[in-house]
């Protein structure tokens, strides 16, 4: 059943890569022909991102297996009393202190994995008014600096020093998700594009998570994890390529002008009031104040909320889960954790095709108004919630390969989320205000992802684990239930917009504060 399995998965990835391959040519061609800027400049840039975010944006996602490698490695591991029979005196008793697993060693990785992602959601609080602030280049710079330091703290981390994987797991989690949304000026090359880039680059922050099934090959051939963050340190120096040789100093305007070259000034938009008899839709010049208070805004921001809480608890908890799903058998556990690695690294197959589905109505020459805009961003939200809301069924089967399925759907609402939450924020709401918009969605749900761990520690601590993730598990299947009504608001309200082409009703103009 194994060896039928990790075929079949060998054959999807073959398959989904020349499938992958086929879609990027014929997009390609198409951005080729639709676009007059200099096509090398762009595909450099374009090339060297996605390099950037496959090595380093997501790899704290990769915690389940890293996980793995910190419990082999005995971090955190408790100082336990053992009596040894000693020969050398007349057979008396020998008190030794050992390195063991404990339940503080499960407390204090629960604790670290909670703290970096809520280090990674709650740094857009000052990553975005910061890049809305120095601009595309320096924050790219800082972002791999954060990340460097990250590494620099893996290499001196060992079971002596544990608390090294603290500041380690911080710092790549800040680092990644800096470096990720910088990276998102560059959809701004690609016009119409611009979802499908977006989407993309989200999956190459699913996808990066792959990263540390990786470091646990070569660690499984006998590399320590010094050498193997030592080598991991050394690739930082990629992130600085592309700021140094094709990045601009200023973010990337959208859409992007004609003569728009690397030295080009952008100036953001003056905010003037006007105003229209003709269209009730047309009022004052969209202010952050509007955009933050809308009802199109709160309610996205509540969906990301649930969604994300639901994913990193189950982030959290896989490992624990799988343990108890595999009877604690290890090479069954290490062969289903395995699986998810794979799972994982098919993200930035399926991102393109939730791209194509934002993309799905935008033409060459033809502008959209923002009802169209809107509307065309309903379908893949309700996909997302409808993908969290199948993998929160099917991990309340107890069957270890029904969780197999369990992945799949994880792989494809992870896709969904991140995807879809920020092109909805880059394309519904004014550019000038993304930045902040994105750092505030962002920092909300960090508080909210806070709940993970301790709903994680007291389901370590009842008498019965297999009842604790029944109920908690249920718990996450009606939470994830009440994000559908985000989905649902933007059908209606789409449905109930005015349709005026996107020159009289552009995202400047339009008052966000009566959505």
């Amino acid at each position: 059943m194994k060896a039928f399995i990790s075929k079949s998965i060998e054959i999807t990835l073959v398959l989904w890569i020349s499938s992958f391959l086929t879609l990027f040519c014929i997009e390609a061609n198409c951005l080729l022909k639709s676009d007059k800027m200099a096509v090398n400049t762009r595909y450099a840039t374009l090339f060297f991102a996605i390099v950037e975010n496959l090595i380093f944006s997501g790899i704290i996602f990769g915690w389940p297996v890293f996980q793995l490698i910190l419990e082999t490695e005995k971090y955190f591991a408790c100082d336990v009393l053992v009596d040894t029979n000693s020969t050398l005196h007349n057979d008396s008793f020998k008190h030794t202190y050992e390195k063991q697993l404990c339940p503080k060693t499960k407390h204090q990785l629960g604790f670290i994995f909670t703290l970096a992602t809520y280090a990674l959601t709650c740094s857009t609080a000052v990553a975005g008014p910061l890049f809305d602030l120095i601009g595309t280049r320096y924050m790219k710079i800082i972002a791999g600096v954060l990340s460097f330091v990250g590494f620099l703290f893996a290499v001196f981390a060992s079971a002596e020093n544990s608390y090294l994987i603290y500041p380690a797991m911080i710092f790549w989690a800040v680092g990644g998700y800096t470096l990720f949304m910088t990276n998102f000026q560059i959809a701004n090359l690609f016009g119409n594009k611009r979802s499908t880039v977006i989407s993309f680059f989200s999956g190459c922050l699913d996808s990066s998570a792959f990263t540390f099934y990786i470091v646990k090959i070569f660690y499984d051939f006998g590399f320590s994890t010094r050498q193997i963050f030592v080598g991991w340190t050394a690739l930082c120096g990629v992130i600085i390529i592309n700021p140094l040789c094709f990045l601009p100093k200023t973010i990337i305007p959208f859409p992007l002008p004609e003569n728009w070259t690397r030295n080009y000034n952008y100036k953001k938009p003056i905010e003037e009031k006007t105003k229209s008899s003709t269209d009730d839709e047309i009022s004052e010049t969209t202010s952050f104040w509007s955009c933050f208070t809308s009802r199109l805004f709160l309610l996205h921001v509540m969906w990301l909320s649930i969604l994300q809480l639901r994913f990193y608890f189950f982030l959290l908890s896989v490992y624990t889960f799988v343990v108890y799903q595999t009877d604690e058998v290890q090479s069954e556990t290490n062969f289903f954790m395995s699986i998810f690695s794979y799972a994982l690294l098919t993200g930035i197959f399926w991102a393109p095709l939730i791209g194509l589905l934002l993309d799905r109505n935008k033409k060459v020459g033809i502008s959209l108004s923002l009802k169209e805009i809107i509307s065309d961003s309903c379908l893949p939200i309700a996909l997302a919630t409808l993908m969290s809301v199948c993998y929160g069924i099917t991990v309340l089967i107890p069957n270890k390969y029904v969780q197999l399925s369990t992945f799949i759907f994880v792989v494809f609402a992870r896709g969904f989320l991140y995807a879809c939450a920020v092109s909805f924020v880059g394309t519904c709401f004014p550019v000038q205000h993304f930045g902040k918009l994105l750092g505030v969605m962002n920092v909300v749900g960090a508080f909210v992802t806070l709940v993970q761990f301790p709903i994680y520690k007291i389901l370590l601590t009842v008498p019965s684990i297999e009842n604790g993730f029944f109920y908690v598990n249920l718990f996450f299947l009606l939470l994830t239930c009440l994000a559908l009504i985000h989905p649902v608001h933007i059908y209606f309200y789409s449905r109930s917009m005015k349709l005026k082409p996107i020159v009289k009703v552009s995202l400047e103009e339009h008052d966000f504060s009566k959505v």
